[in-house]
């Protein structure tokens, strides 16, 4: 094909060809330049609105840590450590134990440890006691009440006693089921709003606060012992 040919093509279809070349090139250009950067635009305007809003969520969550009472906090904790600690602390027991079982005019015969199996859905983790007691009749349920109203989490799963005269001391077994429960290691990601206290809550450390100033009251013994809170599982 001469060039003749190929001009006489040309100026034959010219009207034709100019306008399909022309679309032929926006279409390469649409597909293969504009659209990836559109769409790569697009991307990073996502990107952008995302950090916004992360930094502004952050900022919000700084100026809350900004205003929280470190002392009150450490002050809240405590108290909840006192009613719930984080291990099985048999020493504090003890003396929890010793301690309400004075006030009820018994005296501790035995101590035990026990096992208790997991409950579905529990919150906390427990361990069981076998106590044996002697003391008055009369003062069994103050004792019993004394045990399940304490500061640390308990509860009284058995009792066992053999009737004798009014005037004699019995001797009175008690299974107990002590409760506890390990500090979470995180408080969730940096980017989850931050936790806070419930009402409820609120309203379980003031009534702990309030036992533990009626413990020390009565038993004498420093608030930094092992007193607390009413039960939170109830």
């Amino acid at each position: 094909m001469n060039k003749s040919v190929i001009l006489l093509f040309y100026q034959k279809y010219k009207l034709i060809l100019f306008p399909l070349a022309v679309i032929l090139s926006s279409l390469v250009l649409i597909f293969f330049v504009i659209s990836p950067q559109i769409s790569r635009l697009l991307d990073t305007n996502r990107n952008i609105d995302e950090l916004s809003k992360k930094n502004a969520f952050l900022d919000a969550k700084a100026q809350e840590l900004e205003v929280l009472d470190g002392e009150d906090l450490q002050t809240k904790l405590n108290l909840a450590l006192l009613a719930l600690p984080q291990e099985t602390d048999f020493a504090n027991l003890i003396g929890v134990i010793l301690n309400l079982s004075s006030q009820a005019q018994f005296s501790l015969v035995s101590f035990q440890t026990d096992r208790v199996d997991p409950k579905a859905g529990s919150k906390a983790s427990a361990y069981g006691i076998r106590l044996i007691l002697s003391g008055p009749k009369e003062t069994l349920e103050t004792l019993l009440s004394d045990i399940e109203q304490n500061s640390r989490v308990m509860k009284v799963t058995s009792v066992e006693y053999t009737a004798v005269r009014s005037d004699e001391p019995i001797d009175v077994q008690l299974g107990v089921e002590v409760y506890y429960s390990p500090i979470p290691s995180s408080l969730g990601a940096v980017d989850t709003p931050l936790p806070k206290l419930s009402d409820k809550d609120e309203t379980i450390i003031a009534t702990l606060a309030r036992n533990v100033q009626q413990s020390a009251s009565v038993s004498q013994i420093s608030v930094s012992g092992p007193r607390g809170k009413a039960n939170p599982f109830e």
